[in-house]
């Protein structure tokens, strides 16, 4: 499997705007999360992390761990999936998922 970006987890003044936009601009997308705005209001607009789904997160720990590169931080525990997050360089965290399942509710579940 190749990798590919799932999210980019952002920050904004005014979530409902963005959200709007974007949902006028792709009306077929929905919201992760069921339309809950988590912690992404804030005074200033960035992106926190992007999120990147790979098929062994010890395979990538171990690719950079070769060129220097530790894990920052890793993420809850949860029976369907794993991460880890990095910072690059140019200090932009990047977040490693390992999913267990293709099933997207279980995926997402965050309750556990």
């Amino acid at each position: 499997m190749n990798g590919y970006v799932e999210h980019i987890n952002i920050q904004v003044s005014q979530p409902e705007k963005t959200i709007h936009f974007l949902l006028t601009a792709l009306p077929e997308w929905t919201i992760r999360g069921e339309g809950q705005i988590p912690d992404w209001q804030g005074s200033a607009s960035g992106i926190k992390h992007v999120g990147i789904v790979v098929e062994s997160i010890d395979a990538i720990i171990s690719r950079l761990n070769k060129i220097g590169y530790e894990v920052d931080h890793w993420s809850g525990e949860y029976p369907y999936r794993r991460s880890a997050y990095f910072i690059d360089d140019n200090n932009l965290e990047i977040e490693f998922i390992e999913y267990f399942t293709d099933e997207r509710v279980l995926r997402n579940d965050y309750s556990q």
